[in-house]
């Protein structure tokens, strides 16, 4: 015979309760669990049971510091568990391989759902984990609708639960969630698309925002695992638009740029391992090594691939070296993936040539200079003239006469080896993919109005953000 669950102290009111349609709050069940809620009197209704012990305290304990309006949430969104529970199916629980997470705003509730008497167990809804998940201001992750409103893209100013449009994107590097879905991502989406600008322009798009945090070493949570938690339930979120969409038979074009690389493979981990994704079409813009593993899951799971479905700005220097030889197993799985890859796989490995060539380039210039990005900042954020500016970037004026002519020599090469530090996308080759060098560098120096304007430019651009 079953012991007597334990028995928390109930911090939810009855009167909220009967609201939502449960019972009572705290009871005894099978194996400890808790039930929450009877069924209708039609019996039309799963019963839904909290597990008793540490996770019923925490359920508890959730309630009590969140406040009022999480009370009404969290009942809320488990009285409609029993009728609409097992839409979303997530395979990445420890426990449980069948185990199923519904999500809402910021909360994640975790569930099983017994048909049969299995264990002990009668059918019913047996809720295995309730969480919150805390982001810092500005940098909520989820899914926002943006729409064009001449000049500007507007982001919605709440999140949705699925994608709705023909095209969604997930950001890499953006200092903000406005840049990301104005300045960086509609101009990545157009350059992997050909009709792409058009659609976004005339019905928008969907942004999985990603925020810094998640991806670099961000101080925006209390604590390391907090900051584990925000990408994970990022992650879910995405996973759960993936799954929406494939069940809907919603076609949606994808565009990934940089670091939202990793964000989609741990998504496409959550989802069971053959579950198609045909609906589904991926292009990424200047990548993250995390496309690797993501290319892993495109015959496994049917995801289809735009035509030009990687994107590299040649004068991207951040860690080019890594991207060369990134370059080059891209290509080698992208040859295994079928006949029809064969060219595409052999265009990738010629642009992987180019980078090597490109990276022995800027290596050499580095050792030829001794170049001091942060004596060049600090000099011409100064107001120095930018041959002094130089002068102290290299250590003193020794020699200076031949330094001054191999940066003018290959003076956009520099500039957009420090362009690469800043978080603007109008200067920063990272953020602009879809470009070539020459339209990119065209485009900088027609904002600074010459290239050694724009060389100091971006030199002040870094010092006001240093």
């Amino acid at each position: 015979m079953n012991a007597p669950a334990k028995r928390p102290k109930p911090s939810i009111s009855q009167n909220s309760l009967t609201n939502f349609g449960f019972k009572r709050a705290f009871g005894n069940a099978a194996s400890g669990y808790i039930l929450m809620f009877d069924g209708v009197g039609n019996e039309s209704g799963r019963k839904i049971y909290v597990p008793g012990g540490s996770l019923g305290m925490h359920f508890a304990k959730l309630v009590k510091m969140q406040g009022s309006h999480t009370e009404q949430l969290i009942l809320s969104r488990l009285s409609r568990l029993r009728s609409c529970a097992g839409g979303f199916q997530s395979y990445s629980n420890k426990r449980d391989a069948f185990e199923h997470v519904d999500i809402v705003e910021n909360l994640r509730i975790s569930y099983i759902i017994r048909q049969d008497t299995v264990g002990g167990l009668g059918p019913g809804i047996y809720i295995t984990d309730i969480e919150f998940v805390n982001h810092a201001e500005g940098h909520a992750p989820g899914l926002y609708h943006v729409i064009k409103a001449d000049p500007e893209w507007l982001p919605a100013t709440n999140t949705g639960a699925s994608v709705t449009t023909e095209y969604a994107a997930i950001n890499g590097m953006a200092e903000n969630m406005q840049y990301a879905a104005s300045k960086t991502m509609p101009n990545i989406i157009a350059g992997g698309y050909s009709d792409g600008q058009t659609t976004i322009e005339e019905k928008g798009y969907t942004l999985a925002y990603n925020p810094r945090p998640l991806y670099t070493r961000g101080t925006e949570w209390t604590t390391p695992e907090e900051k584990i938690t925000s990408a994970d339930f990022t992650a879910q979120l995405v996973a759960k638009a993936l799954y929406d969409s494939q069940v809907a038979g919603k076609e949606v074009k994808w565009s990934i740029h940089g670091d939202g690389a990793e964000l989609m493979l741990n998504a496409l981990n959550k989802l069971p391992r053959h579950f198609k994704l045909d609906m589904h079409t991926l292009y990424f813009g200047a990548p993250s090594k995390a496309i690797l593993g993501v290319l892993d899951h495109i015959k496994i799971k049917e995801l289809k691939l735009a035509k030009e479905l990687i994107k590299n700005q040649s004068d991207d220097f951040r860690d080019t070296f890594a991207r060369t030889q990134l370059l080059f197993q891209v290509a080698e799985r992208v040859k295994g993936l079928g006949p029809e890859y064969k060219l595409y796989s052999v265009k990738l490995r010629g642009d992987a040539r180019k980078s090597r060539n490109t990276a022995i380039t800027q290596g050499w210039m580095a050792l030829a200079t001794g170049l001091s990005m942060g004596g060049i900042i600090a000099a011409i954020t100064a107001d120095i003239p930018v041959y002094a500016a130089i002068a102290a970037g290299v250590g003193g004026a020794g020699g200076i006469c031949n330094t001054i002519f191999r940066i003018y020599k290959n003076a956009e090469l520099i500039r957009n080896l420090f362009a690469t530090h800043t978080m603007n996308p109008e200067i920063n080759p990272h953020m602009n993919p879809h470009m070539s060098s020459s339209d990119f560098n065209t485009m900088i120096e027609a904002k600074y109005e010459g290239l050694g304007k724009s060389f100091i430019g971006v030199m002040k651009e870094l010092g006001r953000r240093s």
